[in-house]
């Protein structure tokens, strides 16, 4: 690409398997993907992922496995979509995941808070592939699964806080959060308070 004039550009890649992945749960009848070559395109769509993963690095990965891989499977999932060449697609599930499938789901969620865990992780604990469950577990729940695992954590940090006098650093790495602030963040966004004002308020001191 040429320009008389300067430009800020963010060039993203993802492997042809990570690809072709994806591709097995939107396409009938074939076993490989290929993407039609696209130029000067305007896609909003495109630009807001590539900008929430440029966030999310610039952030020194925050958000843990689950949201990383989230957004590159949600990059992955669009890309086929969008931009396959000669692909037909499968019809998309009307359901979420059945009961077992979501039990499975969040008891390993749960049992494993404190670990940095990988969208692929949780979807084999519910016997179905990464993009498929990304899907269904939103369908079930009505939220991404890397909202519900940092949910979740901000859950079991407020009952640490109430159980024991834990510094507020010892339950961030508890819960899974990579430091304070991280947990902070999250907390305040969930509850509309620090967790050091909401322990204080919780416990009258």
């Amino acid at each position: 690409a040429r320009t008389n004039s300067s430009a800020e550009v963010l060039m993203m890649a993802l492997e042809p398997s990570f690809l072709r992945y994806a591709a097995h749960d939107l396409v009938s009848g074939a076993d490989r993907i290929e993407l039609r070559q696209s130029v000067e395109i305007r896609d909003p769509m495109l630009r807001a992922l590539g900008a929430s993963l440029r966030a999310e690095m610039a952030a020194d990965y925050s958000g843990g496995r689950v949201y990383g891989e989230t957004l590159a499977s949600t990059l992955a999932v669009y890309l086929v979509r969008h931009y396959g060449e000669g692909v037909k697609l499968a019809s998309a599930a009307g359901q979420g995941l059945n009961r077992q499938q979501l039990r499975r789901a969040t008891e390993f969620i749960a049992e494993n808070l404190a670990q940095n865990v990988s969208l692929g992780q949780i979807a084999a604990a519910a016997g179905l592939s990464a993009f498929h469950f990304a899907r269904l577990f939103k369908k079930s729940t009505g939220m991404a699964p890397h909202q519900y695992v940092i949910r979740c954590r901000v859950e079991r940090a407020r009952q640490l806080m109430l159980a024991n006098q834990s510094t507020m650093a010892d339950i961030a790495h508890q819960v899974g959060f990579c430091d304070q602030s991280h947990l902070t963040t999250h907390f305040k966004r969930v509850f509309g308070v620090t967790p050091r004002v909401f322990r204080r308020r919780a416990l009258g001191a």
